[in-house]
């Protein structure tokens, strides 16, 4: 829990601060495709930037603001006393229950999906499983699966571009998408910026499937789509859903035209950078308490004052002398004069092995 935490705080630094660019310089451009990449980079540099760690040193007496910085997000808890468990587990267990409600919720959903594939007659249709039903949610699109209203004739212009929207969404995979953003929202439900980033992939999602569907000059056609699709089956009152939804966003869109957006898609390139030198940097406090002690500890050595000694030290002499003692042994004698007395030391050399022996 001591290292979650950390992480957490990280990961919602770096969704903030990635989706606050996203709604300050690329948020209702017309660059969707990009926009897609940048949501789902978004998701997973959250995920990937925190576990990411890197130290350094700063040698001599040089500041630098990031350390402190980084101690906020890089806790020192080896030196720390134990954090009482208890709290730390009752917070621990909600948030955990918490993710485990919502991932029950979105797999009993996609469980429901599938039981209400297997009630219905298939048609294949290339690789997309076509089926006819009359279900108030349709037509609606999972994956491969197009799930399609029976009373809805395909030979009508505004089901034909229904069909080709949600075709547009098969074919470009943006279940995998959803679902994956969906995941960790349930993951990391105390994370808003997830939430926000969820609701906007699938808004850029319906903006790609627009323009599969939508013809140059054909607003009044799109509009009476957008409103059939949403409208089916729920009371529809056009000043609050029109407005506040969206299908207005989705109109502007559909309006816009491609400008130059050459900065706004290479400006993510220095902003990760200098997120992940943020995060990831981490001064070795060690190495830099060692080299403080280190200058310290020389500064005050230059600062010791000259002391003379007044110890006079006798001056020393020696002799070494080779003796041969009764033809056979070598004896070395060592005289050692020091304060007007006289030292000796004797070393005995065996001839055969020409070991020293002291006397």
């Amino acid at each position: 829990m001591e290292n979650l935490l950390p992480y957490l705080l990280k990961s919602l630094l770096v969704s903030g601060i990635m989706m606050t660019y996203y709604y300050l310089s690329l948020r209702n451009r017309k660059i969707n495709t990009f926009n897609r990449y940048y949501l789902l980079l978004t998701l997973v540099a959250s995920l990937v930037l925190p576990l990411v760690t890197f130290s350094f040193n700063i040698p001599g007496d040089n500041h630098f603001a990031l350390p402190s910085f980084t101690s906020i997000i890089h806790p020192e808890i080896i030196n720390q006393p134990p954090v009482q468990g208890s709290t730390t587990n009752i917070v621990a267990t909600i948030c955990f229950s918490i993710s485990f409600i919502l991932l029950s919720i979105l797999f009993s959903k996609i469980a429901w999906i599938y039981k209400m594939k297997k009630k219905h007659p298939i048609k294949q249709i290339g690789k997309v499983h076509f089926i006819e039903s009359d279900l108030q949610q349709a037509p609606f699109s999972f994956f491969n699966n197009l799930f399609w209203r029976k009373n809805i004739s395909l030979e009508d212009e505004d089901a034909k571009k229904i069909f080709r929207h949600e075709m547009a969404h098969i074919c470009q995979h943006h279940s995998i998408d959803k679902v994956g953003a969906q995941i960790m929202v349930c993951l990391f439900w105390m994370n808003p910026f997830y939430w926000l980033l969820h609701r906007e992939l699938n808004i850029v999602h319906e903006f790609l499937a627009d323009e599969e569907c939508i013809e140059q000059g054909d607003l009044s056609s799109f509009s009476s789509m957008l409103l059939r699709s949403y409208s089916a089956g729920n009371y529809f009152t056009p000043a609050h859903a029109f407005f506040q939804s969206p299908i207005k966003r989705r109109i502007m869109m559909i309006t816009k035209t491609s400008g130059r957006n050459t900065f706004r898609k290479w400006m993510p390139l220095p902003l990760l950078t200098a997120i992940l030198l943020m995060i990831s940097c981490k001064v070795d406090k060690k190495e830099m308490s060692a080299l403080k002690k280190n200058s310290q500890d020389h500064q005050e050595f230059r600062n010791v004052p000259d002391q003379k000694t007044e110890a006079n030290l006798a001056p020393q002499t020696a002799q070494l002398t080779l003796k041969t003692v009764d033809g056979k042994s070598k004896v070395f004698e060592l005289n050692i004069k020091e304060n007007n007395a006289t030292k000796t030391f004797m070393l005995q050399v065996d001839g055969e092995n020409d070991e020293t022996t002291p006397q």
